[in-house]
């Protein structure tokens, strides 16, 4: 059985802090891993379709995957600490989980490092928002 894993990683980001996340997905492996290139796609500021900065999404079909494995977890908590952004989440189509992330990000002082994760949250429903423990 294929199960869905989908999501998004949204920044409020520079042109060349763009270029830069572009070049970092680009770097991906084309196969071999969890997270490979052809899954992403960056849809970079615009009035018309991502209004408040960088949008860059994903989806994959993976076998027999009901749960974020850690191993799936490490390659996209470390790909987040590579890229310009602000927000991520991604939704288990199987057991229903929804996990967002926040960066250190702020407006007042944009780093001229990538951004590192501030916070992280697991809710056992993509639709019902009771948070759960991170670990069980």
């Amino acid at each position: 059985m294929s199960v869905s894993v989908y999501g998004f990683i949204s920044g409020i980001t520079t042109e060349s802090q763009d270029a830069h996340n572009i070049l970092q997905l680009q770097a991906l492996p084309a196969t071999g891993a969890y997270l490979i290139k052809s899954l992403f796609s960056h849809v970079p500021q615009s009035k018309s379709h991502s209004y408040y900065g960088s949008h860059i999404h994903f989806s994959a079909g993976y076998k027999e995957f009901y749960c974020v494995d850690n191993e799936w977890m490490e390659e996209f908590e470390t790909l987040l600490s590579n890229l310009y952004w602000c927000e991520a989440e991604i939704i288990v189509t199987w057991s229903r989980e929804r996990y967002t992330w926040r960066s250190n990000y702020s407006n007042e002082a944009p780093p001229n490092e990538p951004h590192a994760i501030r916070e992280r949250a697991r809710y056992e429903s993509a639709w019902e928002l009771k948070q759960i423990p991170w670990n069980s």
